[in-house]
């Protein structure tokens, strides 16, 4: 009895900390994301030729 009283609770517990973490990554990654596409200038780079000898 106890034990069935108790891991729904402790289900119910890990599941909005699950809810709260799995939010805070998807905002953080939404706002890279924003980040990024609001950066959209491509950086030339010179690149070195090789000579072949």
């Amino acid at each position: 009895m106890v034990l069935s009283m108790l891991f729904p609770l402790l289900f119910e517990k890990s599941w909005k900390e699950g809810l709260r973490y799995g939010w805070r990554c998807s905002s953080r990654k939404k706002m890279k994301n924003k980040k990024k596409k609001k950066k959209k200038k491509k950086k030339k780079k010179k690149k070195k030729k090789k000579k072949k000898k």
